[in-house]
């Protein structure tokens, strides 16, 4: 039996050179037979991981996973026996979720059958990333297994899983393992957070740019609707394999653009130019079963008209072009096998662009603040894969002193750009 639960330590094993991985077996559910099958996985899983006792990660029944990042755990294993005690539902978990495997296994008083192994291990070694033989050659392997263990003489069985770590640590005889095949992406946080995401996207962008007490000078308010944007976003954590408080820092680089032809009525038409630059830096906090992340970092917004073919500019538009620092924070909890997320942050703002120089407002300041709000679902095909959607608003209020003799006399404007759209992230 043992060399059939070997493939399940297999399974959860780290990536070579990261170390035994951190394994919370949770107590198993439903009918006759729970107790003494977990016994079994857990003398089985924990030869070959760390196993955490699941009252450090279990609240209320239920893995917190703001619990299990805090304590380095990178899969949690959860059971539950059917009310006859004939099958064992058995999942391997590396978020809410996203089971990295899901297998119904058939019980014989009280423990998993040998016979009946061979196709899932076969299937959870390749959800895992990790070569596996062929289905057959395990059937092969397991037999060979039997014959061996029918000529060694009896032995005391091991202790349970969670109880060998109060125990003087026995070192197992490593079993030869291929490195993962490099067109398999294996995350590379040891502790299970990922080290790099990528999320790519289009949004529909809107702006309402007013002015405030404008009494010298005309300016046009404006607006536009529902323009598409392509936006990128990239995380990367340099510590992620650490452990400690820092393996939560995570820096962020996203770029948002568009770029559309418009025109006044029967006029020549100018191109309009929208670009966002953001670089930001934050540390991961997990509060329960929130993840916190204080951040800091820059911010560079700009929209503007171009010259049309004629040489001609739009006239009262002036463009902007916000340069300033940004601080915040953003929140992300698990509901279920939802994501759910938010950002708020303040923007100081060094520079606003061409709105306040000498051919508009001589003189003027602005700040921001920027919100968003979204909901992810995992994609069931693709690991790691989530489909995201999220709303977002900045608005920019600015304040100009003028004298009487300005071209443009004015209290200030209020300039609020709108975004709403969909996005693919994929952690690893």
């Amino acid at each position: 039996m043992t060399a059939i639960w070997a493939s399940l330590v297999v399974a959860l094993a780290a990536p070579p050179g990261s170390g035994r991985v951190r394994v919370c077996i949770a107590p198993f559910s439903g009918g006759p037979g729970a107790v003494s099958v977990r016994e079994q996985v857990s003398d089985a899983v924990c030869a070959g991981a760390e196993c955490v006792l699941a009252a450090k990660v279990f609240v209320k029944g239920k893995p917190s996973w703001a619990r299990a990042r805090s304590l380095r755990v990178r899969f949690v294993l959860t059971g539950k026996v059917d009310a006859a005690g004939r099958f064992l539902s058995l999942k391997i978990l590396q978020a809410p979720g996203r089971p990295v495997l899901s297998r119904d296994l058939p019980l014989e008083g009280g423990r998993v059958e040998v016979d009946s192994f061979d196709g899932a291990q076969f299937a959870m070694l390749r959800a895992m990333g990790i070569p596996a033989s062929a289905p057959g050659e395990q059937g092969t392997q397991l037999a060979s297994a039997k014959s061996t263990a029918a000529v060694q003489p009896a032995v005391a069985p091991p202790p349970r899983g969670e109880e060998k770590i109060a125990m003087a640590p026995r070192v197992p005889e490593p079993a030869p393992r291929a490195p993962p095949p490099p067109s398999i992406a294996v995350p590379a946080g040891g502790n299970g957070r990922p080290a790099w995401g990528v999320e790519v996207g289009t949004d529909l962008l809107s702006r309402r740019l007013g002015y405030s007490q404008l009494t010298s000078g005309t300016l046009n308010p404006y607006r536009m609707d529902f323009i598409p944007k392509l936006a990128v976003r990239g995380e990367y954590s340099p510590l992620a394999s650490s452990d400690g408080f820092l393996s939560g820092l995570r820096v962020d680089l996203g770029v948002d653009f568009t770029r559309l032809q418009s025109s006044l009525g029967t006029g020549p038409s100018y191109g309009t130019t929208y670009l966002r630059l953001d670089v930001d830096a934050g540390l991961d906090l997990p509060v329960g079963d929130l993840s916190l992340t204080p951040l800091l970092g820059l911010r560079r917004e700009s929209f503007g008209t171009e010259p049309a073919n004629d040489g001609s500019m739009v006239p009262g538009v002036p463009a902007v072009a916000y340069l300033g620092a940004v601080a915040g924070a953003r929140a992300e909890m698990r509901v279920g096998a939802f994501t759910v997320f938010g950002r708020a942050a303040f923007l100081w703002n060094f520079d606003s662009g061409e709105i306040v120089s000498a051919t508009y407002f001589a003189q003027g300041s602005s700040l921001g603040l920027d919100l968003s709000l979204g909901a992810g679902v995992p994609v069931p095909w693709v690991p790691r894969l989530e489909l995201r959607a999220t709303a977002s608003m900045t608005w920019y209020a600015l304040s100009f002193s003028t004298a009487p003799t300005d071209p443009y006399v004015g209290s200030g404007a209020s300039d609020v750009f709108f975004g709403a759209g969909m996005s693919l992230r994929y952690a690893f």
